[in-house]
């Protein structure tokens, strides 16, 4: 002999008047609430502004964090996630990824789209971190550096480039050491017209009647 099924009964929410059955009264008995949110006001109370204010964020900004929109509403990530998991909205968002140089989406997370734009972003990198400079010898720019550039003049105190050791010894030649000099040590006249400069390398006076005597006493040694 089967079981006789008990009779059907239904009754209403007391929360927003929806019907809740027709169930056994058992059933009945066990379910006071028709939803679940309908059971978060009767326990928590009403809800906040702040509830609606996170699902029009969400249809308004598809693609933002959980961070984000908690930041506009004054709440932590964990609550934006409750508040759209039980609107039924998506709690996950995909970073795009674009390009640095051409600003094109990409699939990856890389810097560049292709070599055309890693090329060019590596050469606009390679100029912004060089400056050009003169050389006070042969006035040639050249490449350099821009933070050695920078340490030589401030932390070093240097005043002066040139493009390579041949250039510098030139200009310390001709602006240091026997530049500065009028008379020899033996009191003879460095003017241009007593001394004569040793062809190659780095530019060097002599005077001419020092080298008259020394090769003067080389001979009467003979």
């Amino acid at each position: 002999m089967g079981r006789t099924p008990g009779p059907q009964v239904s009754k209403r929410c007391p929360i927003d008047g929806k019907q809740i059955g027709p169930m056994s009264l058992y059933l009945l008995s066990l379910r006071t609430y028709c939803s679940r949110q309908c059971k978060d006001v009767a326990t928590r109370g009403p809800r906040a502004p702040s509830h609606e204010a996170v699902v029009a964020l969400r249809a308004a900004f598809p693609d933002a964090t959980l961070a984000a929109l908690g930041k506009k509403v004054g709440l932590a990530r964990e609550r934006v996630r409750q508040i759209l998991k039980r609107a039924g909205l998506k709690t996950s968002t995909h970073k795009k990824h674009y390009c640095r140089w051409c600003g094109k989406p990409m699939k990856s997370g890389r810097q560049s789209c292709s070599e055309k734009c890693r090329a060019a972003r590596a050469a606009h990198r390679y100029q912004s971190l060089r400056i050009t400079v003169l050389c006070e010898t042969c006035g040639k720019g050249t490449q350099r550096r821009r933070r050695h550039v920078t340490h030589a003049e401030t932390q070093c105190g240097y005043q002066h480039t040139w493009c390579n050791k041949v250039c510098q010894g030139k200009w310390l030649g001709t602006n240091h050491g026997q530049a500065r000099q009028t008379h020899c040590k033996r009191g003879h006249d460095l003017s241009d017209a007593y001394t004569w400069v040793r062809p190659g390398g780095v530019a060097q006076r002599t005077c001419r009647q020092c080298s008259r005597d020394y090769y003067a006493a080389k001979r009467r040694e003979r």
